[in-house]
């Protein structure tokens, strides 16, 4: 257990770091604050889920999801398929033929997005990774596109064997990230709070219907979504992401690069997994 401790504790130092150098109230430069129309609210038995929308990295398929979550649609459903360290999927688990197949958004042109912060150039899956307001991204210089990476956390649609078959249904990687699905789904936006609400989803069996729980009554429901924009200003959770363009942020980053202290033994190694690179975020006003 002591051991464990100070494991604890060294993992709460370092975030502890973050906070301190950038949470002071009068640097707001530091942090952005969410924008209602790209908000997402998932209400689970357990409490809320936020999640941050990615317009600018999936814009028809943020679009339609914005639409099927004010249209109701996502009422009284559950996360209907959840496998252990792989994903928890959600939605209306059947097809339903007023809500239009989506074109694959798995990939843009390198360079669209401005403001992208370089994390490694040394990536097993990619030539090179980055950051865009927390959203870990990959690269390929040959083909010149890049793409949003299967972090933990992120949410990205579901679809059948064709590229352009996603229409409403949902998952989210609660194991570590399975970076084999990068290029191949959509990433429509990521977690900010409450993802241990998801994580903490019933289970079903990889080896049994692809893990879909058969029993109805076990799912982990899916009370309602909204979109923060639709809510009384009461009932939104006011929440700031730290920028990942900003110097206070690439401070932080460069230390995680070059870990130093009397912990380390062995290395550190230089190399970054965008991943595990902590965005953090705080109450706002």
């Amino acid at each position: 257990m002591r051991r464990m401790g100070r494991i604890g504790i060294l993992g709460a130092v370092l975030s502890a770091t973050i906070f301190a150098t950038t949470c002071a109230r009068g640097q707001d430069d530091v942090w952005r604050r969410l924008d209602p129309e790209n908000t997402l609210y998932i209400e689970m038995d357990r409490g809320r889920v936020i999640v941050e929308l990615a317009p600018d990295l999936a814009p028809k398929n943020v679009e339609q999801l914005k639409r099927l979550v004010r249209e109701g649609r996502y009422t009284n459903t559950s996360f209907y398929r959840v496998i252990e360290n792989f994903v928890a999927q959600g939605g209306l688990e059947v097809d339903v033929e007023d809500i239009p197949a989506l074109p694959a958004e798995f990939e843009w042109e390198m360079g669209r997005l401005d403001g992208v912060t370089p994390v490694e150039s040394n990536d097993p899956f990619a030539d090179k990774t980055g950051l865009y307001q927390g959203f870990a991204l990959g690269y390929d210089s040959k083909e010149g596109r890049e793409w949003a990476i299967h972090c933990p956390g992120v949410m990205a649609f579901a679809r059948e064997n064709e590229a352009d078959s996603a229409t409403s249904d949902f998952y989210f990687p609660i194991g570590q990230a399975p970076r084999h699905l990068d290029r191949n789904l959509t990433i429509v936006g990521r977690v900010l709070q409450g993802f241990r609400f998801i994580q903490g989803a019933y289970r079903g069996d990889r080896d049994i219907a692809g893990g879909v729980i058969g029993s109805k009554t076990l799912r982990t429901a899916i009370k309602s979504m909204a979109i923060a924009a639709d809510l009384d200003p009461a009932d939104r959770t006011r929440l700031e992401v730290i920028n990942t363009s900003h110097p206070r942020f690439l401070e932080q980053l460069d230390a995680q690069r070059n870990r130093k202290g009397a912990f380390w033994h062995h290395g550190p190694t230089s190399f970054v997994d965008v991943c595990t690179v902590p965005v953090p975020v705080r109450p706002g006003n």
